[in-house]
């Protein structure tokens, strides 16, 4: 995370292959089982020591060319022109890549990737690469692989047939390249020319440049001939608060949290009546207790029903701790104490915002969930809670829940008070994990609404079974479902 502007030492960026060469070298990752579960085996990219160990790894991959394409393109070491030329489809195909910069080629009949070429939810994905350890100041041209707050926007993002999309500040393109499954079309935008080149050549690895849009400009500037026409906006920007001026592709460019602020305020403006958003971010509190507070404002007027989510809440000490390696945190340190005596930070919170426009009387939520621990996309789950919540406004009161159909909703259940998370229960939907108080009693409730009875007979059955006593007809029953779906525990049915 760069402080200043540094001349850039990083390759020229690549450039977009033909279609034929993108089809081919597509097919022959397929084959070869070169995806994004090679990951479970080979651990993960820019951990300690992750590059000796994938050398280890390699050659037990499932099939031989997987093997290759992991030494030339994620742990990046030379590998002979006949064997690569075998992992990529050909030697027209390999022909191709390196004319377009994607392998360079070296002597002794030898080809390497000055890139790193990742598999990541279906999609190939080129970006710069990650050192060993990871690059702690790189230039600000750089551009970051997929990381793990692309994949939980990514992962968060409710998915529908849709004609326009647009990914804002799309670094590599990873979103870009996700909406082509379900968009006609996407607009890519980033401040950053050489990311833009590398969307580019990852539009054409997927055999979509005509439908993927790019753009230069700052957030919202280039698409301003769309706004209220967007049906999804998705966002991971770099928002990564550190002292002093930035343009970098982690570190935000405004002190504090003011560009999250200027995307949240922004982004509904840009949606279609029905149509999504959803961005990640790190924003201020005044104290940990009061984590949702400043976005709950910047939200209060949006014409949207929103979702914030809360992944961690840190200590001004403990962002530095676990944001910064220890070589960037002593230079920064100074600065950040006084940033946050300035601004008045007393904690700072990760999490994510999602919003759906939407005419009429709004509503808001807030949730904690321990994002590291869900269990792959969460869209259908996102989508049936805002239907939920949405259909719970129009009752007259909780005790209309007595006569609706309820369903055990989707994701992992996470106690908090024994600090581990449980197992997906048996026919329940993988997807975001949310906390539920006192999960051993529960569990056994929860998983009695299947959607086959009003929650009325459910509960009168879960009385009878002597799980729990309740009155089905009691008021405090009422709330005690209306609090089971607002937590997210339990969906209601149309």
């Amino acid at each position: 995370m760069s402080s200043t502007s540094l001349p850039s030492s990083l390759p020229p960026a690549p450039r977009p292959v033909d279609a034929d060469t993108a089809r081919r070298l597509r097919d022959a990752a397929a084959r070869a089982e070169f995806d994004g579960q090679i990951f479970r085996y080979l651990g993960v990219i820019g951990s300690p020591g992750w590059r000796a160990s994938m050398r280890e790894k390699w050659p037990k991959m499932v099939t031989f060319d997987c093997g290759t394409l992991v030494r030339l393109f994620i742990v990046r070491d030379p590998v002979p022109e006949t064997i690569a030329a075998g992992a990529v489809g050909g030697g027209e195909v390999l022909t191709a890549l390196v004319k377009s910069g994607i392998l360079v080629g070296e002597s002794g009949g030898m080809v390497r990737c000055p890139f790193q070429l990742t598999p990541a939810a279906g999609v190939l994905v080129l970006s710069d690469a990650i050192d060993d350890p990871a690059s702690a100041n790189p230039p600000d041209d750089y551009v970051i692989p997929v990381s793990g707050a692309a994949r939980g926007v990514d992962d968060l993002t409710p998915r529908e047939p849709c004609d326009l999309v647009i990914d804002l500040a799309c670094g590599q393109g990873f979103h870009a390249l996700r909406s082509m499954t379900h968009a006609k079309r996407c607009i890519a935008t980033d401040i950053n020319a050489r990311a833009l080149d590398f969307a580019r050549a990852n539009a054409s690895l997927l055999g979509a440049s005509d439908r993927i849009d790019i753009r230069q400009g700052s957030f919202f500037e280039p698409v301003a001939d769309v706004v209220g026409k967007v049906d999804l906006l998705t966002c991971n920007p770099p928002f990564v608060m550190q002292p002093g001026a930035h343009i970098t592709s982690a570190v935000s460019p405004t002190e504090g949290d003011g560009m999250v602020e200027g995307l949240v305020r922004g982004l509904p403006r840009m949606l279609r009546e029905g149509a999504w958003g959803v961005m990640s971010g790190l924003w201020e509190n005044a104290e940990p207790r009061d984590w949702s507070a400043r976005v709950r404002e910047w939200l209060a007027e949006a014409g949207c029903d929103a979702l914030v989510l809360q992944f961690q809440t840190y200590l001004p000490e403990e962002y530095l701790t676990a944001w910064f390696p220890p070589e960037v945190r002593v230079g920064i340190e100074p600065g950040w104490r006084a940033l946050c005596e300035k601004r008045r930070i007393g904690a700072v919170t990760y999490g994510a915002v999602i919003v759906r426009k939407r005419a009429g009387q709004n509503w808001l939520a807030t949730l904690s969930t321990p994002i590291f621990a869900r269990t792959g996309a969460a869209g259908e789950q996102i989508k049936a809670y805002f239907a939920s919540q949405t259909a719970m406004q129009n009752m007259w009161g909780p005790v209309d829940l007595l006569d609706r159909k309820l369903r055990f909703a989707a994701g992992w259940r996470f106690d908090p008070a024994q600090g581990t998370p449980k197992s997906t229960p048996l026919g329940v939907s993988r997807g975001l994990a949310l906390p539920v108080p006192n999960q051993a009693r529960w569990e056994p409730v929860l998983t009695a609404f299947d959607g086959g009875a009003t929650a009325r007979e459910t509960l009168a059955q879960i009385r009878a079974s002597g799980r729990l006593n309740v009155q089905p007809d009691h008021p405090e029953t009422a709330a005690m479902l209306q609090g089971m779906v607002q937590s997210g525990c339990l969906d209601i049915l149309s």
